[in-house]
């Protein structure tokens, strides 16, 4: 997994890869330091096999995050370090402050 602080100063950023059909990569948020979580965000579901991950990322300086990862997807098989750009929306931003508001870690 890779941890990542946002832009606001307050939420923290998992991707970690999900080695369960749909495999893929996933994204859990925490406003409080990881004591709560989000439900997990899909970044990307499409996979060959659960053989992914190792990923590591950094905040851009537009506030958008960087992943890099090794992957394989059904249409190119051969195990490659592939990235997603991914920027979280109110609503993420929103679930982890909410989260951290009720305590509790969602689970769905």
């Amino acid at each position: 997994a890779a941890i990542v602080a946002l832009e606001d100063g307050k939420t923290i950023a998992c991707i970690y890869n999900y080695r369960r059909e749909p495999y893929g990569m996933r994204v859990k948020l925490s406003a409080d330091n990881g004591k709560t979580w989000t439900k997990p965000y899909a970044l990307r579901e499409d996979a060959l096999n659960w053989d992914i991950g190792y990923p590591r990322a950094f905040l851009l300086p537009d506030g958008k995050v960087f992943a890099a990862y090794y992957y394989a997807r059904p249409d190119e098989r051969q195990q490659h370090i592939a990235t997603t750009i991914w920027k979280p929306s109110a609503e993420q931003i929103a679930d982890a402050a909410n989260a951290a508001t009720q305590g509790k870690t969602a689970t769905k």
